[in-house]
């Protein structure tokens, strides 16, 4: 793979990324006050967790015990702690690090 070629997917990538950003903003501004957004902003986070959980697990080893055990540990605190925090941002994140933090033995 070439430089240009590399640069050239790194700008389609940041042009694209800026732009959905720029939509989203927009869009939030013209329909801010609509219900169906506030249920979505409300429950989107909650239902999308649940599939990540289940991708993941079929993804995995299932003969490895040390990923499947590190996958319930992060899985519990993630589910734990956005039950009460109500956070995905900071159940996502720590249960990601416990993850990792399993995997790679620290």
């Amino acid at each position: 793979m070439s430089s240009q070629h590399i640069v050239l997917v790194i700008a389609v990538v940041s042009i694209t990324t800026f732009g959905l950003r720029a939509v989203s903003v927009v869009l939030a501004r013209q329909f801010g006050d609509h219900g169906l957004i506030d249920f979505l902003q409300k429950r989107l986070p909650a239902g999308v967790m649940p599939l990540l959980l289940i991708y993941s697990v079929q993804t995995l080893p299932h003969d490895d015990s040390r990923t499947i055990g590190a996958l319930i540990a992060a899985s519990t605190l993630a589910l734990a702690l956005f039950w009460l925090r109500r956070s995905a941002l900071l159940s996502i994140f720590s249960g990601l690090a416990l993850y990792l933090i399993a995997i790679n033995g620290f």
